[in-house]
């Protein structure tokens, strides 16, 4: 994923980060949780790979472990995206 911004993070670095689908707020469960790491930065941005062993202490108590996403709910979320 490349996230367009004038921030800018060190390659390597861990960034937990919710995404999501409806900012309505209608649906509470159209959200995930991930953890990402930097893996290149651009001119206009940096890019991000995700990571999902290991990750679910990362975001501490403010995001239970289940929505933590694993592979196959990334591919779940991602799926939605096309709908």
């Amino acid at each position: 994923m490349y996230v367009f911004t004038d921030e800018r993070w060190l390659t390597g670095s861990m960034l937990p980060m919710t995404l999501q689908l409806d900012y309505s707020g209608h649906d509470a469960e159209d959200w995930i949780a991930v953890v990402t790491r930097v893996v290149r930065s651009g001119p206009d941005g940096f890019g991000l790979a995700f990571v999902f062993s290991g990750t679910t202490g990362l975001f501490g108590d403010e995001i239970p472990p289940e929505r933590v996403a694993d592979p196959r709910a990334m591919k779940r979320f991602i799926k939605q995206l096309n709908n």
